[in-house]
């Protein structure tokens, strides 16, 4: 699978070279984000924690610290524990993120983040993505 560059050279690629780019990079978090959770690339449980609440954050640059993830997110909803993982699909930064309670963490999936950049390191978003640890299993009765 081709790897693409993690910043956005700005001079070198014209506007639509730059959406391009940020095309490119939005398909490799797809990617990465439908590899995390399989046989190939496990993601583990952080221990006492609410799986419900935990989200995985796919596709951040290598740079990323669980620090300064956590202080991103908690912009949108109250954080209370970032664990890297140790799986990477393309040399990136993924991590495990769990919040206060679970409709925070639904918050955060409605609020449509789609890019992070750390304002100390660089001038250019980085698309990532999110999904639920855990996905909801759906009752097959009305009663249940």
């Amino acid at each position: 699978s081709a790897q693409f560059p993690l910043v956005c050279p700005p001079c070198i690629f014209s506007a639509a070279g730059c959406f391009l780019w940020w095309l490119l990079m939005a398909q490799e978090a797809e990617h990465v984000l439908e590899k995390l959770g399989t046989a190939e690339f496990p993601v583990k449980t952080p221990e006492g924690f609410d799986v419900t609440a935990t989200l995985i954050v796919a596709h951040l640059p290598k740079n990323t610290t669980p620090l300064c993830l956590g202080s991103f997110l908690s912009w949108y909803a109250p954080v209370v524990h970032v664990e890297q993982l140790a799986a990477s699909v393309l040399d990136e930064a993924n991590f495990v993120v769990t919040f206060v309670d679970k409709a925070s963490a639904d918050r955060v999936l409605k609020a449509g983040i789609t890019g992070y950049r750390d304002l100390e390191e660089s001038s250019y978003e980085t698309p990532i993505r999110f999904k639920p640890l855990v996905e909801e299993k759906k009752s097959g009765s009305w009663l249940w």
